[in-house]
């Protein structure tokens, strides 16, 4: 009698247990959904519109205008693709047409996305001289300062930039890519941090609030500012034929850089694909 119902107390208990892992409440399975990591990604397609600069770089290929404006646009339609299929995912675009667009609205889009990270991707382009088809590669722009407005989700926006930043410098130089010369990117591991100051060629100093310099670019400063890990992706130069032709002729082509950056990200962010 006692071996019984020793017996039938295992018997309870297995049963207990096999429906407790195997049949979970809606409720339970709720929280389980929910456990799973939410990122929020702004992605920004440099440039725009017509006029001034929204054009981006822009060269001949073929009889055909090429612009940088175009390119981003097919960039971050193809980089979003990719990030959608990764968990708690979830990814918003500051244009997804040929619009102009200021910093400003850039940096309210990702705002009231509540973007975690704010992606900007660019195609480069060498300055106008005799030696100016010979720069080539990819670089990453990145906040110079350590600067954290109060209320900032990110433990360090710093920290952020700097590895998502090498992640992507790493997976597109296991592409082809060089490091860019421009702005010594080759001399830092192709991660760029440019202060606002006059000796980094601005015609000024400036701060942010906790005294340190304020960042060159404005797409970096309005991004910090808010709050906002803030980083631009320059991926290949447009004025060099042989970036061109390898990294930014076709879709085809496109589609493989920002499979890179989606990767980079992936990594960076420890993201785990959608079952």
């Amino acid at each position: 009698m006692r071996k019984r119902s020793l017996r039938t107390l295992i018997s309870l208990s297995f049963m207990t247990l096999l429906t407790g892992t195997l049949f979970l409440s809606p409720a339970a399975a709720l929280h389980t959904e929910a456990a799973v990591k939410s990122v929020r990604i702004c992605l920004d397609p440099g440039h725009g519109g017509d006029g001034d600069n929204n054009h981006g770089v822009e060269r001949e290929y073929d009889g055909k205008m090429v612009m940088e404006k175009e390119i981003t646009l097919k960039l971050a339609e193809f980089l979003k693709e990719e990030l959608v299929n990764y968990q708690g995912v979830k990814v918003s675009m500051t244009r997804k047409s040929d619009r102009k667009l200021s910093i400003s609205s850039r940096i309210s889009t990702a705002k009231k996305q509540n973007a975690d990270y704010l992606i900007s991707l660019h195609i480069n382009s060498a300055n106008d001289s005799a030696d100016a088809d010979k720069v080539k590669g990819c670089m990453v722009l990145l906040p110079a300062s350590r600067y954290q407005p109060k209320g900032t989700k990110s433990k360090s926006i710093y920290d952020d930039c700097t590895r998502i930043g090498s992640a992507v410098v790493a997976n597109l130089t296991n592409l082809g890519l060089t490091l860019s010369s421009d702005l010594d990117a080759d001399k830092t591991g192709g991660l760029v941090r440019r202060p606002y100051t006059i000796e980094a060629g601005a015609t000024k100093n400036v701060k942010y609030p906790d005294g340190s310099y304020s960042d060159y670019y404005g797409l970096l400063r309005q991004g910090v500012e808010a709050g906002i890990p803030t980083l631009i992706i320059e991926h290949a130069y447009l004025s060099n034929e042989s970036d061109y032709r390898s990294y930014l002729s076709d879709d085809a082509a496109l589609r493989t850089l920002a499979h890179a950056d989606a990767q980079a990200l992936v990594d960076a962010l420890e993201l785990k694909k959608r079952k």
